[in-house]
């Protein structure tokens, strides 16, 4: 992993489910907050819908620490690819991404996060102390990582695989 913005990882589990099956469930925001230990609640805002351009607002909570985030659904390909980017997309925090592949033992789901330079308690940690950057980044993935572990084996097995 880097020790500069942006940085990535991701976590895949596959299951004997349709990609359909599994769609339906990643581009309900409220779903992922079932498996996620930190994305406490999350829901299109009002108006809203599954779609390009869509709002995703989210409840956080890390420790005693909980805060608002907004999204923007950045790409959506059904029923292959559905992105959304936190923060303003031309200055990202971090863009998360499900890809869904069919293969011969069923479907794929992989959940990657991108964290970007934009402005976010990781890229003020790491001006504060830019001689730990690479600690903080990948501290900062090991915990999306683990979150996004359970998530993609809860969407799997709540499709039915």
């Amino acid at each position: 992993m880097s020790s500069t913005l942006p940085a990535s990882t991701s976590a895949s589990a596959t299951g004997p489910v349709s990609p359909a099956a599994l769609w339906a469930l990643v581009v309900e925001p409220s779903v992922v907050a079932r498996f996620s230990a930190e994305l406490q609640a999350a829901r299109y805002a009002e108006g809203s819908a599954p779609g390009l351009g869509a709002t995703i607002e989210g409840t956080n909570q890390r420790g005693d620490v909980t805060w608002e985030s907004v999204a923007t659904v950045t790409a959506f390909e059904p029923p292959v690819l559905f992105e959304w980017t936190v923060g303003e997309p031309a200055d990202p925090v971090a863009i998360w991404r499900f890809e869904l592949e069919e293969g011969p033992s069923g479907t794929t789901l992989t959940q990657r996060a991108t964290l970007h330079p934009g402005p976010s308690p990781v890229t003020a940690a790491v001006q504060r102390r830019p001689e730990r950057a690479e600690q903080i980044i990948e501290g900062r993935l090991a915990e999306f990582r683990q979150n996004m572990e359970a998530t993609v084996v809860g969407i799997v097995e709540l499709a039915g695989g």
